[in-house]
């Protein structure tokens, strides 16, 4: 098995990415509130990852990620919830959902649905399922 080496998320290799989930398709995904994220693959004995990184890359509108998940109502579907907007990863494509900057901050499945809270100017929360998302920013 030959090693290869994965650079840090961020400049500062002082902190240590403290969450990380295993997603249906076996990748993983590593992130801290003020580092982005990075997806992590492992195939044909070699690793692999994709930063998604706003301070370097531009992926991302914010580096405060404070969720990644994938949805128990859509496997393959990851989704990541940032200071300053949504964001879903699917088949290699990472796409914007929210371009209006909300705070993304907390999602959990519960029976068939998939619900995010957000923090809507500051002071309220607003709790809705994926499927009704759109809507409810409007």
């Amino acid at each position: 098995m030959g090693a290869s080496s994965i650079s840090p998320v961020a400049e500062n290799t002082n902190r240590a990415i403290r969450k990380k989930i295993i997603a249906s398709d076996q990748s993983i995904w590593l992130w801290d509130n003020n580092n982005g994220c990075r997806r992590v693959v492992y195939q044909d004995g070699q690793f692999s990852s994709q930063a998604y990184i706003k301070k370097e890359l531009g992926n991302l509108s914010s580096d405060e990620v404070l969720f990644v998940y994938e949805s128990n109502d859509s496997p393959g579907h990851v989704w990541i919830g940032t200071k300053q907007g949504l964001w879903k990863y699917h088949d290699g494509k990472l796409e914007a959902m929210d371009t209006q900057g909300e705070s993304w901050e907390h999602i959990f499945s519960y029976d068939q649905y998939t619900c995010i809270i957000t923090g809507k100017k500051k002071s309220t929360a607003t709790l809705f399922p994926i499927t009704d998302w759109r809507k409810s920013l409007h």
